[in-house]
């Protein structure tokens, strides 16, 4: 786990172990409704605590080198995922054609830092749709990652006592892909 060490002019970023107990469910389910439509679900939830884990009090550094006992504190990290697909497959005058597009969710990311490094939650999408020959071994596919162009971080942190460090998810990207198969 991320923790910190205290340097002279205040704490440093440093990973570190430290015991746990994790425990979760997720369900997922696939839906045929109608032929050549498939939508798919998959839903999870997870929580943890640390067991044994002595962390250091940054508050009370850099003039003075404390710790603090956080067995039993809760893991920070999302508690719920959710993502879903929807896809569909047809043919047009001889071209197999499919259409997808896939959605994720991830619940509020808090941080050991506090509500300054949490990460809200955030909802992404994509799509594409792949064209090709029916019976043929090449396709072409045009997609899109982060359709709607999502502004999101990852994680927030500092590794050093002057900076706050975020880091930002990909931006809305498009592209092609030619798939031969041989």
């Amino acid at each position: 786990v991320l923790s910190a060490v205290c340097g002279a002019t205040g704490p440093v970023g440093r990973f570190t172990n430290a015991d746990s107990k994790i425990y979760g469910a997720e369900l997922e389910g696939v839906f045929r409704p109608v032929a050549g439509l498939r939508i798919s679900q998959t839903a999870s939830y997870k929580k943890g605590e640390y067991t044994d884990f002595i962390d250091l009090d940054i508050g009370k550094c850099p003039g003075e080198t404390a710790y603090i006992d956080k067995s039993g504190d809760d893991i920070p990290f999302p508690a719920i995922s959710y993502s879903g697909s929807i896809s569909y497959d047809w043919t047009v005058s001889g071209f197999a054609v499919s259409a997808e597009a896939n959605y994720s969710y991830r619940d509020e990311y808090p941080s050991w830092l506090g509500a300054k490094y949490d990460v809200p939650d955030y909802w992404l999408t994509n799509a594409s749709v792949t064209v090709g020959p029916e019976n043929a071994n090449w396709s072409v596919t045009f997609w899109a990652r982060n359709l709607f162009d999502q502004e999101y971080d990852l994680t927030r942190n500092f590794f050093m006592p002057s900076a706050s460090i975020a880091q930002p998810g990909r931006p809305r990207t498009i592209g092609a892909r030619l798939t031969l198969r041989y």
